[in-house]
């Protein structure tokens, strides 16, 4: 079955986020991807969430200016846009180039070989760390994608970019996580998880909510934005959280109304206050909200008292910068955890990709701590996934594409962009990655297409990768 499921916004991509249980029936999805090198990734995890073989496509990567498809192609970009595939337990399909077939027969098969190599190292359970939410109610009734389903945008416009930001900070601080869609809310889904993260997941369902509570009471970690179960399941007002009782907060209201305007946060966790200094800005939309009473709440940030086109031109640390207004707080329910955060940082992120925010969710995230952890530059994607009963499979791929903007106006003119400008013209390798496997006694480790032992050391069992050029995989046993 052709698929759209893909981050862009254009009402033809809006096929169901939830599975049709193809596998029942021997089916599979088939989805192509077009908007930049970062997005077969996520279409990618996103398919696997579904539970239904897929095969990923990529059209062309490479172009020249009044000829279309460059003759005589790079390899790096379509072999990524396969490798993102293979990592997430799917099929490359298909052949991402145009023109003559005799001008780019020799990459084809060069990557083709390489896809070769990797056909044992795909299928697997992922490793379960994160749930991120992934919702076709927040797409289909939340008011602010409401235009995006009627071409009121522009085609290559990010959907639920508070989502898709929360992927790339995620992804890119290599923190394991899979996509949970609206039908694998429940409880016994989210069970097999340390922690969900509902980046403004403003539509929720009583049920889902109640799953959610029960995770949480349990000993689960959650993670909430703004106004994430503000409205239904069918976008109906609430006129409260429906989870304020596991937040421990309740809502106010807007804060600086729909216009993404500059926030300040005020760490007062001495963790944070070391880790970040004096502030945490960013840029996007936030809420106002108030500590429910009674409610065992530790404020992690305030908001700051700052006010003004520019929030920090005259900043003094001497000077009364901060209010008592709670931004981050972290609230104990039964035996779990409930950090929220009244801004939108997914959102704000996709305005500006921000080390410090990204920093910062990942150091709210790793409270709870990793199964596995990894130390090695932003460029390199992982995936890790049971390969047997006692084998562990880390598929590490290098893809230094940028991060574009959220909202592309021409599309013409991005897609010639991407594949001129900004194809991949040489990817560097990355050396000595430490994996650090927290939670499993491993044994051995081994590179497979290396034919390669690497040495396991340390008392939290830690392994080097010697080096990545594009893709790699690394197999475990414990």
């Amino acid at each position: 079955m052709n698929s759209y499921i893909r981050p862009t916004a254009d009402w033809s991509d809006g096929h169901p986020l939830n599975s049709f249980h193809l596998e029942d029936v021997g089916g599979y999805f088939f989805v192509e991807t077009f908007r930049s090198l970062r997005e077969p990734n996520f279409t990618a995890k996103v398919l696997r969430s579904t539970g239904t073989p897929f095969g990923l496509f990529r059209n062309v990567t490479q172009s020249l200016q009044g000829f279309g498809g460059a003759p005589y192609p790079d390899m790096f970009s379509p072999a990524i846009a396969g490798f993102a595939a293979i990592a997430n337990g799917g099929a490359p399909c298909g052949n991402p180039f145009d023109g003559p077939t005799t001008l780019h027969k020799d990459t084809v098969k060069s990557v083709f070989s390489e896809f070769k190599k990797r056909v044992d190292y795909i299928k697997g359970d992922t490793v379960k760390y994160v749930a991120l939410h992934y919702s076709q109610q927040n797409r289909d009734f939340r008011p602010s994608e409401i235009p995006k389903n009627i071409g009121q945008t522009y085609f290559h416009e990010i959907g639920q970019k508070d989502a898709y930001g929360a992927y790339e900070m995620l992804n890119r601080s290599h923190l394991l996580f899979d996509f949970v869609l609206d039908d694998r809310l429940n409880y016994e889904t989210l069970s097999q998880y340390r922690l969900l993260f509902l980046s403004n997941s403003v539509c929720l369902s009583d049920e889902q909510c109640e799953a959610i509570r029960r995770f949480v009471y349990e000993g689960g970690t959650l993670i909430a934005t703004h106004e994430t179960s503000l409205l239904d399941e069918l976008g109906r007002e609430r006129g409260k959280f429906a989870l304020s009782d596991v937040l421990g907060v309740e809502y106010r209201g807007l804060r600086g109304g729909t216009n993404d305007h500059g926030i300040i946060y005020v760490p007062q966790d001495a963790e944070l206050s070391h880790k970040f200094g004096y502030v945490i800005c960013f840029y996007g939309q936030e809420s106002a909200v108030s500590v429910l009473p009674n409610a065992d709440i530790h404020v992690l940030c305030t908001r700051s008292c700052l006010e003004g086109e520019r929030l920090l031109n005259d900043f003094d640390p001497r000077m009364d910068y901060d209010s008592p207004e709670p931004a981050i707080t972290m609230h104990r329910f039964g035996k779990g955890v409930a950090i929220y955060i009244c801004g939108d940082v997914g959102g704000a992120y996709m305005n500006n990709p921000y080390p410090p925010l990204k920093r910062l969710i990942a150091d709210l995230v790793k409270r709870t701590p990793p199964p596995i952890e990894f130390e090695m530059p932003e460029a390199i994607e992982v995936n890790a996934a049971h390969r047997g009963a006692n084998e562990l499979m880390i598929h590490l791929l290098n893809n230094p594409t940028p991060l574009l903007p959220w909202r592309i106006a021409n599309r013409e003119k991005h897609d010639a962009e991407m594949t001129t400008f900004l194809a991949l013209r040489e990817v560097n390798p990355i050396h000595n990655i430490r994996v650090q496997f927290n939670d499993f006694a491993v044994k051995s480790a081994r590179l497979p297409l290396q034919e390669t032992n690497l040495e396991v050391s340390g008392n939290a069992a830690t392994v080097v990768v010697p080096a990545v050029s594009l893709h790699e995989v690394l197999l475990v046993e414990y």
